[in-house]
């Protein structure tokens, strides 16, 4: 009789004692589904990148043979490098630089000049500022400057 009431919590303690190993067993069985599902995400995000840079390629690949068909090789080496040249004419330098974020253009009896600005940046009062111009006469380049 007085034994019976450490016999009790023996049995509680065991029972506690098994319920605890039942939910170990089940975190380490969460704990490797996550782990499989990190991998298969890591994997999944290398598959993705990979694609990304296929895309990529692909895509360069594709204006490079583009841009050698409309303007030659030499020209077309030149666009994809982003330069700037003399005699360059309009529709290269789009292909070059990109659409200009400032244009300025002053009509003449014989000539048309063009000054197409670039490479914006902010200023500390918050005006956007270009920080290269390209000089056009007749839609052809004649001449660029860095403004910084």
């Amino acid at each position: 009789i007085k034994n019976a009431p450490y016999k009790e919590l023996s049995t509680d303690f065991d029972a506690l004692r098994k319920k605890l190993k039942q939910e170990v067993k089940k975190e380490n069985a969460n704990s490797a589904i996550r782990a499989k599902a990190a991998k298969d995400l890591k994997e999944k995000n290398a598959r993705n990148a990979e694609l990304a840079r296929q895309n990529k390629k692909y895509a360069e690949n594709k204006r490079k043979q583009s841009l050698t068909k409309e303007y030659g090789a030499e020209n077309a080496k030149k666009i994809i490098q982003h330069k700037v040249w003399q005699g360059m004419n309009k529709a290269m330098l789009n292909e070059s630089r990109g659409r200009p974020v400032k244009k300025q253009e002053q009509i003449h009896k014989t000539t048309v000049k063009n000054h197409f600005f670039y490479n914006s940046r902010r200023t500390r009062q918050g005006n956007e500022k270009p920080t290269f111009r390209v000089d056009l006469e007749n839609n052809l380049v004649v001449g660029w400057k860095d403004l910084e």
